[in-house]
């Protein structure tokens, strides 16, 4: 039975074509952004032998040993300088009009998109990446943006390279070893710590051998000598595969005890392929080939409405908050109105008003200084963007397990 990758290569240049959405149409300067719902042949200037998508980005490598790539590059992901690439409609800074090329005179073997970055490993097995580096994606030790490729550190060699297409870390494996860099907030760098930045190659597990690797948005899996799966990262549904919903920082080997041959990784799911074919898919319902719910599906959306429900309640005690601080703000802003009132009237004494109640004494202050009203408008204003700022991060914070779910 053929492997993925033997197929890919046979299918290589048909996997060229763009299955995305592209750049299209327009002048020189700005073109509009236009989805092609049937293949479009990319105009490469020779066949290609690899091709790995990114987040809103590709790249191939090309028969000659080029690489060339296409789409956003709004941090340099395309790895071409920055040179003829025009501004985009929607929201895109630049992109190009179609293929570029890398910039340099290197022999590639193999690329690998990621978030808004891009690695791939030169014919003698080294690593280089380019484009966003804030978050340590480029593996070189700093944090800069680079739009052409740069040199990984520690002078690695890779006989494999995977990126996270939605995530900021990439991953190696280097006789054996498996190699990270990069950053996440769930603890797919994998090096055990809540230190979440490596901006260099670490390796992971140091005690464990690896043969294949795949990096998904939020976390990441392997296969050992066996063929035993290993995985880490975010756990909220289940795509860790160890039986529980708990998030790892280090390898766990996933549950089963089987051997498999391949393995790939999503945003919250994982799939693998035994000596048979058989393929074995864990994490999220409906991205695993099965409608039903497991009890560790269950188990996930429990906790998730056990998240929801703590949010809820967060908002609660923060509107709680804010509305005290409302009321303490009318307090003063009454104090002050009252001084306001003496200052102005000194032979007006505020008991000799009482009966027609601190209510409309309030009313008429407001009556006779409008600026004192503007005042309080404006800490109205400054109060409720708070409030709106609480509700905004309880939506946000929402959004985001209804994401992960």
């Amino acid at each position: 039975m053929k492997s993925i990758s033997a197929r890919l290569g046979v299918l290589a240049p048909l996997l060229a074509l763009a299955w995305l959405s592209a750049c299209g149409g327009g002048d020189d300067h700005t073109i509009e952004l236009k989805n092609e719902t049937a293949p479009y042949p990319v105009p490469l200037a020779r066949a290609a032998v690899q091709v790995s998508a990114g987040w809103a980005h590709t790249c191939a490598v090309l028969a000659d040993g080029s690489a060339a790539c296409w789409g956003g590059n709004q941090f340099g992901q395309l790895g071409n300088g920055g040179q003829a690439l025009v501004g985009c409609a929607d929201g895109f800074a630049v992109c190009s009009n179609g293929p570029v090329a890398v910039s340099g005179a290197t022999t590639w073997t193999r690329v690998a998109g990621g978030f808004l970055f891009t690695c791939g490993t030169d014919a003698a097995g080294a690593a280089h990446c380019w484009g966003a580096g804030r978050r340590g994606q480029l593996g070189n030790g700093t944090q800069v943006t680079s739009n052409v490729p740069a040199n990984v550190s520690g002078g690695l060699v890779f006989s494999a390279l995977a990126a996270a297409t939605g995530g900021d870390l990439a991953c190696g494996l280097s006789a054996g070893a498996l190699y990270c860099w990069g950053s996440g907030y769930y603890g797919q760098p994998g090096n055990g710590s809540v230190s979440q930045l490596a901006p260099v190659p670490y390796r992971v597990s140091p005690t464990q051998s690896f043969t294949a690797l795949a990096v998904g948005e939020v976390h990441a899996c392997a296969l050992d000598g066996s063929g035993a799966a290993f995985c880490w990262g975010a756990d909220d549904a289940g795509q860790v595969g160890d039986g529980t919903l708990v998030d790892r920082t280090l390898p766990v080997a996933a549950l089963g005890g089987r051997s498999y041959t391949q393995i790939v990784a999503g945003l919250g799911h994982t799939c693998a392929l035994d000596a048979g074919g058989v393929a074995y898919c864990w994490g999220a319902a409906g991205r695993i080939g099965r409608a039903s719910a497991s009890v560790v599906d269950r188990a996930g959306n429990t906790r998730r409405r056990g998240r929801r429900a703590a949010l809820r309640a967060d908002r609660g005690r923060r509107l709680a908050h804010l509305r005290h601080r409302q009321r303490r703000a009318d307090v003063v802003l009454g104090r002050q109105l009252t001084r306001a009132v003496r200052r102005r009237h000194p032979g007006v004494e505020p008991a000799a008003r009482a009966h027609r109640g601190p209510a409309r004494i309030h009313a008429d202050h407001r009556r006779r200084w409008p600026h004192l009203r503007r005042h309080r408008g404006r800490r109205g204003v400054v109060l409720g963007g708070g409030h709106v700022r609480a509700e905004r991060a309880a939506v946000v914070s929402g959004a985001g397990l209804q994401r992960a779910s």
